[in-house]
């Protein structure tokens, strides 16, 4: 997964309150020189930074690879993806419970119950 969480200390340095109080004026008198141009940027960087990370996220999810950073079972080490894949490959079956046995050994305890029925018929 791509996607980073956007940090507090990505942002301050974006934010507009972080610049002086007069951006424009020469750094002798406590500004920073700024041209109009520079102005602009500097109100575009926090926008354009969640945009990026926004992004970043919206191919993660269409990718499929968030499926693999959501954690289900962290003693298992499980992932939703890896419960997807099981669901579609049928795995699944050996880790769901019905009472104190698994759905596969129940499925399993059926079926040889059904075969031993037509058995006697």
């Amino acid at each position: 997964m791509k996607t980073q969480k956007i940090l507090t200390s990505e942002v301050s340095p974006l934010k507009i309150s972080s610049l002086p109080t007069r951006p424009t004026a020469p750094t002798a008198f406590g500004g920073k020189g700024y041209s109009a141009y520079d102005m602009k940027a500097a109100f575009d960087k926090l926008p354009l930074l969640i945009i990026e990370r926004f992004n970043s996220l919206i191919d993660d999810i269409c990718s499929g690879s968030i499926l693999d950073a959501i954690s289900v079972d962290s003693s298992e080490g499980m992932s939703l993806g890896t419960i997807i894949e099981d669901i579609e490959n049928g795995n699944i079956a050996s880790y769901l419970s019905v009472g104190d046995t698994s759905l596969a050994t129940a499925i399993a305890d059926l079926r040889a119950r059904v075969e031993e029925l037509e058995g006697r018929i």
